[in-house]
């Protein structure tokens, strides 16, 4: 257990480390703090697998191992020795939100292994996709390229890495690829949903409400075994929260550098799948327009962009010199055999509809929709502005894209793929419904 776990704490431990750094004294609360350290160490962590694959070609235990701890100790001893810093204690005033936090964690981590074990070797897709790419990964000695292979199309070898780096990282200290790895990161990516949502609304409205909204999603037996089942659409949806949190956080803070946190989250959300490709390019237009047309200057967007760039590398080597594009596109708009009819965008409208609706949501979005409608006004205040145009436009390009790609039989493919899309929007617009609707506390 301590050799599946270590992984992980030293992806956090890095994490934390970093974020001291940008934050330079900026004071957040610690649950805030807490979940965006994970994120970033754990996105790091799946960067330092991915250059060994340069260097070495082949993921080397030992470099992966060693950068993470001279990183670690680099900036522990400049923080801590140089700086002197130490970590701050829990505020007394913060003791009864905390033990809230804690017991949240504790009843989301017992579903999660609960849950987990209707799919203990992963869902259908994470044997054909996901972790068949973190084994391949993992064992290779040399020949990873051929994980790209038009010929393994089944696999979605156009699928960027994120997701299965983290695994291959949790194997560091593995004497094989067990089902371990993928099964607790699936359980850590429940955990730091359920952090991210609770740490966002207290931190929007300082209500202990907040943890009524964060442990929601997890008491939904169908959000549950999709969650489990070690597929990446919760890790999209835990990055793309990290990216609005961290943007907003540094709209009302001002320091530029938070903005360069912002770019980081958008470059590991690009790189977990096609979708938060599309995400990232969305959020970093639209974050861009919000720090000009609030006039936060140039130096925040400069940050922004060059963050961005900076974490976006692996994304553009990936579809740059190893993607060998999506084996699985029909442009429907252009195709004489399968054109996309009217008719198709008539099932695609109906079937959304009646999926938000379907008794195995347990009215959760029906809840959701309520919630939206009785507080309008709330939802479109303007620190709400980027995450409700981002919803709205990424639903849209999103049932565009199903229109527009007649590769596969539309109602099938609606009835396999839409559900995961929506667990992956699920955190952002739980947050953005529950923070409108919940009175805030000064």
């Amino acid at each position: 257990m301590i050799k599946n776990l270590l992984p992980y704490i030293l992806s956090f431990a890095l994490g934390t480390l970093i974020l001291n750094l940008v934050l330079n004294g900026t004071r957040f609360r610690m649950f805030i703090r807490f979940v965006l350290a994970w994120g970033l160490g754990l996105g790091l962590s799946s960067m330092i697998a991915f250059s060994s694959f340069w260097i070495f070609n082949m993921y080397s235990r030992i470099y992966a191992l060693f950068f993470h701890l001279v990183l670690i100790f680099l900036l522990g001893f400049h923080q801590i020795v140089i700086q002197n810093k130490r970590p701050s204690p829990i505020k007394r005033a913060e003791l009864p939100e905390t033990g809230i936090f804690i017991l949240l964690l504790l009843s989301v981590g017992t579903l999660s292994y609960i849950y987990g074990h209707f799919y203990p070797f992963g869902g259908w897709d994470a044997w054909q996709v996901w972790n068949f790419k973190a084994k391949f990964l993992f064992e290779s000695t040399g020949q990873w390229r051929n994980l790209f292979d038009p010929v393994l199309w089944r696999s979605s070898p156009h699928y960027p890495l994120l997701l299965p780096l983290i695994n291959v990282w949790a194997w560091t200290f593995a004497e094989q690829t067990g089902a371990a790895g993928p099964f607790m990161t699936s359980i850590l990516f429940n955990l730091l949903t359920a952090a991210i949502i609770f740490a966002a609304l207290y931190e929007l409205t300082g209500s202990k409400w907040a943890v009524a909204a964060a442990i929601l999603p997890f008491l939904n037996a169908h959000y549950m075994i999709l969650a489990t089942a070690q597929y990446c659409d919760h890790v999209l949806g835990f990055f793309l929260c990290c990216a609005i949190i961290s943007f907003t956080l540094a709209m009302n803070n001002g320091r530029s550098a938070l903005f360069g946190l912002t770019g980081a989250f958008l470059g590991f959300l690009s790189f977990t799948k096609p979708e938060g490709t599309i995400a990232a390019g969305l959020s970093l237009m639209l974050f861009l327009a919000m720090v000009f047309f609030q006039k936060r200057g140039w130096k925040s967007a400069c940050w922004l962009m060059g963050a961005t760039l900076v974490f976006l590398i692996p994304t553009l080597i990936f579809k740059l010199l190893l993607s060998p594009g999506n084996q699985t596109f029909i442009n429907g708009l252009a195709s004489a055999a399968k054109p996309s009819s009217w008719q198709r965008l008539q099932i695609i409208v109906r079937y959304s509809g009646m999926e938000l609706a379907h008794e195995k949501w347990a009215g959760l979005w029906l809840v959701l929709l309520a919630g939206f409608f009785v507080e309008i006004r709330a939802c479109f205040q303007k620190q709400f502005i980027p995450l409700a145009a981002f919803l709205i436009l990424y639903l849209g390009i999103v049932l565009a894209y199903y229109w527009i790609n007649t590769y596969f039989e539309i109602t099938w493919w609606l009835s396999v793929t839409l559900g995961r899309i929506l667990i992956s929007l699920l955190p952002a617009f739980l947050i953005w419904i529950a923070a409108s609707n919940i009175p805030r506390k000064q």
